[in-house]
């Protein structure tokens, strides 16, 4: 882990390229060169010197490690040693990175020769994103092995009905002078849901006259056989691919080695992260407050007034943005929250919110956002497997608390809109209404406290709400 720096383009040593370069994701300090040097920076973290970013994603890889050493049920000690090999962290790292508003419109934007941004890396480092996408599990390769050099690498794979969203896999990849190397995986995805893959290698360069080994990233359609998008830059240690599919289906994930002279001999390890990004949206039916009363959010249109949870005034909606998801994964499924888990009438009856919807909650005396899906507890809380959802999401001019079902929930914020950020006539809000939490001592006690006795005991089936 190094700082990229403070001023210039990223220096020494956060240029090597096993080594994470860290930049800045709130001050424009030091940046790469669009197209060229494309994965230095790698990431980003919100503080305006380096040498404290650094150690932001330095404390979240610590995490990432411990975590995998810890695993999860039916994990082998192999799953554990892949889990923590620092290709692995890395590339969870970089998945898991959120994309700031303008990671694809500013200067620093990526380009066919760098896959990365120049002033953000892959985004802005996120524990929760890299943890879930580590707790998907080691998904090895379905297909491995090698044609001739530059020839066709795919073919639909396993026609099995169930696939993840989400996984890693610690594999690697052999080539020679005629002959390319490839790697095969199959993952299931949701329509309109943004998709992000990553793999990131070492560099094994002996001596001046080498040159690093080149692993390319592609992305197909296994219903058609159609490339949907790859990643195949150039003098780079990482390759990443940014895909929102228009259909729900099986898609295979390619990767291959390119052979040649200088080809490392006895295979190139490689680290491959993958996952679905984060929904944050209200589910069809949803009742939402407004000062004649609630109205279902599918029949909110843009201009109509909602009333706001916190002081009770009105504000007007600017956009009214849905999506249709079919066969959601668990990072898009709708989570139920029964009648009355946060109090009388929070909510008023079942309410289904997209896991990374955030409710509001006072904790001692702290007014907090806590994305549901922290506080899914397998009762009051629990994820649902509908077939399709429907979600709609609300923007204000402010991001701000709207009672859904009596229970105060956020407006649309830019950190989980990517989206729906095409859609829009209009910027979103820079300013969060309250702390987002993830994790720690406050979303901790919100938990305990929804845990009671009395909690786990409320109705799970409709009650009257108020109009």
């Amino acid at each position: 882990m190094a700082s990229a720096g403070n001023s210039g383009t990223p220096a020494s040593p956060s240029t090597a390229w096993n080594v994470i370069s860290v930049s800045s994701s709130t001050t424009v300090l030091a940046t790469g060169t669009a197209g060229s040097y494309s994965d230095k920076p790698d990431i980003s973290a919100p503080q305006s010197e380096t040498s404290w970013t650094a150690a932001i994603v330095s404390g979240v890889a610590t995490i990432l490690v411990q975590a995998g050493t810890a695993g999860l049920n039916g994990w082998t000690t192999a799953n554990k040693t892949a889990a923590v090999d620092a290709r692995t962290i890395k590339a969870l790292l970089l998945n898991g990175a959120v994309k700031p508003s303008d990671y694809f419109t500013n200067s620093y934007a990526p380009t066919a020769n760098g896959p990365l941004s120049a002033e953000y890396g892959s985004g802005v480092v996120n524990v929760y994103n890299s943890v879930v996408n580590l707790y998907g599990g080691q998904d090895a390769a379905e297909v491995s092995n090698t044609v001739a050099s530059g020839g066709n690498i795919y073919a639909s794979l396993s026609t099995n009905t169930a696939y993840s969203s989400a996984g890693w896999n610690l594999g690697s990849l052999s080539a020679n002078t005629a002959n390319d190397g490839y790697n095969g995986y199959a993952v299931s995805l949701t329509a309109g849901t943004a998709f992000v893959a990553t793999v990131t290698w070492f560099s094994h360069i002996r001596s001046g006259t080498d040159t690093l080994d080149k692993i390319d990233l592609y992305l197909y359609d296994e219903a058609t056989g159609t490339l949907q998008t790859s990643s195949t830059a150039a003098s780079s240690s990482v390759q990443q691919i940014t895909f929102t599919p228009a259909t729900a289906g099986r898609y295979d994930i390619y990767l291959r080695l390119e052979g040649g002279a200088t080809v490392l001999q006895g295979g190139e390890k490689y680290a491959l992260a993958f996952a679905e990004t984060n929904v944050a949206c209200f589910a069809a039916g949803t009742g939402i407050a407004t000062p004649s009363g609630a109205v279902a959010v599918e029949h909110l249109r843009e201009g109509d007034m909602v009333t706001l949870a916190r002081d009770g005034t009105p504000a007007r909606i600017r956009w009214v943005g849905s999506r249709g998801l079919v066969h959601p994964g668990r990072t898009a499924a709708p989570l139920r929250i029964a009648p009355g888990t946060f109090g009388p009438g929070q909510p008023c009856r079942d309410l289904l919110l997209s896991p990374d919807h955030a409710v509001y909650a006072d904790i001692d005396g702290t007014p907090v956002l806590v994305p549901v899906r922290a506080l899914e507890n397998g009762g009051t809380i629990r994820q649902l497997s509908p077939d399709s959802v429907t979600y709609f999401h609300i923007l204000l001019d402010q991001h701000d608390v709207l009672l859904a079902e009596g229970l105060p929930c956020e407006s649309l914020f830019d950190a989980e809109s990517s989206g729906f950020a095409g859609q829009m006539p209009c910027d979103l809000p820079d300013t969060p209404a309250a702390p987002r939490l993830t994790q720690g001592p406050l979303v901790e006690a919100l938990r305990q406290r929804l845990m009671t006795p009395a909690a786990r005991s409320r109705t799970p089936h409709e009650t009257s709400c108020a109009a």
